[in-house]
């Protein structure tokens, strides 16, 4: 049976995917797997410089996969954090960068028919999407804090 790996290599900074964990898949109510093969979905193009995670993933109803994960690098000497949304069509078999939306932190996950990233690091933002991850609201905060 095929696995699910989402995986950090902090010396190669890449992040993969191959399928969705059986713990998650099982917890969905899901017996078989999302993909079959270890897809980079990301690879770092400065290792010592930029590195990516933590993973965050979801499937929509339509069977789209949305990955998230946080983007480190170093912009003039500071630490600048974005994060990315991927998505995937065919079972993750191939993927699109879709979006980058400054949360920090994030998970991603659908409530209705929208999907939300929440996350942040000095105060909770969220953004979402009506268009399953295609485009995404900039980050509005939760609290007046």
């Amino acid at each position: 049976m095929t696995r699910c790996s989402i995986r950090y290599a902090p010396l190669t900074a890449l992040v993969a995917l191959t399928a969705a964990f059986n713990g998650w898949a099982q917890a969905q109510g899901r017996n078989t797997p999302i993909a079959n093969d270890y897809v980079a979905i990301w690879t770092s193009p400065a290792p010592t410089e930029q590195t990516g995670g933590p993973v965050s993933m979801t499937q929509l109803p339509s069977g789209r996969l949305i990955v998230t994960f946080t983007n480190w690098r170093r912009v003039d000497g500071k630490q600048v954090t974005t994060d990315k949304v991927y998505t995937s069509d065919d079972r993750g078999r191939s993927w699109t960068h879709r979006a980058d939306v400054p949360i920090n932190r994030q998970r991603v996950f659908q409530a209705g028919t929208a999907v939300y990233m929440l996350g942040g690091r000095e105060r909770l933002l969220v953004s979402s999407s009506d268009d399953e991850g295609v485009t995404w609201s900039e980050p509005v905060p939760l609290t007046d804090d």
